[in-house]
């Protein structure tokens, strides 16, 4: 007995299913506290990042072995504890608001040129005194950027600015202030590998 011819609108349905179940939609993958997308099997997008997450933040310029060319819209959103975020080379692309209302970001050290794609109110309101970061043989910075006051730095940084960056202080600050008021320098902070902020 021959089986019951199909219908040719079955035969579509049954096609279209079998290539949305053998597609491969984006996923969210996790390294360390950032959460990512592949993009193309070649290139790595930043999509979030815990909202309660304090101190600095470094972004990597590698993940899983490919470049991370971008940063989502609203990923760092709201991070109110971030001091700093050092942003690579790599990235070319800083989505919309990617870094609004975090509240206590002082600062963003850009290590390559400036992105050349951005978004609207990236870093809209920070903390007061917000500032970028360059270094000197980067383009797309000076004097301003998106409104923002740059201070260029000369590569590679001192041990003791890089330190005072990654904890959201200007890079030039004198290391004898004692800005808690505690009796703990800065100096004594930096050598103790403290947090001056506590």
């Amino acid at each position: 007995m021959k089986p019951p011819p199909r219908s040719p609108l079955l035969a579509l349905w049954l096609g279209l299913l079998l290539l949305c179940g053998s597609a491969n939609p984006l996923r969210a993958d996790v390294s360390g506290l950032f959460t990512y997308q592949v993009i193309g099997g070649t290139q790595v997008t930043i999509t979030d990042y815990p909202k309660n997450a304090a101190g600095a933040v470094t972004i990597p310029a590698q993940i899983v072995g490919l470049p991370v060319t971008s940063i989502n819209e609203y990923a760092f959103a709201d991070c109110t504890g971030l001091t700093s975020v050092t942003i690579p080379a790599s990235v070319t692309s800083l989505g919309d608001f990617a870094f609004y209302r975090c509240t206590g970001l002082k600062s963003a050290v850009f290590q390559g040129n400036a992105p050349r794609s951005y978004g609207g109110w990236l870093f809209n309101n920070t903390a007061p005194g917000f500032t970028v970061y360059y270094f000197t043989n980067s383009t797309g910075f000076y004097p301003t950027w998106r409104g923002y006051p740059c201070i260029g730095l000369t590569a590679p940084l001192s041990l003791t600015a890089s330190w005072l960056l990654t904890h959201g202080l200007p890079y030039d600050t004198s290391l004898q202030q004692d800005p808690g008021r505690d009796g703990v320098s800065l100096l004594m902070a930096y050598a103790l590998n403290l947090d001056p902020r506590q």
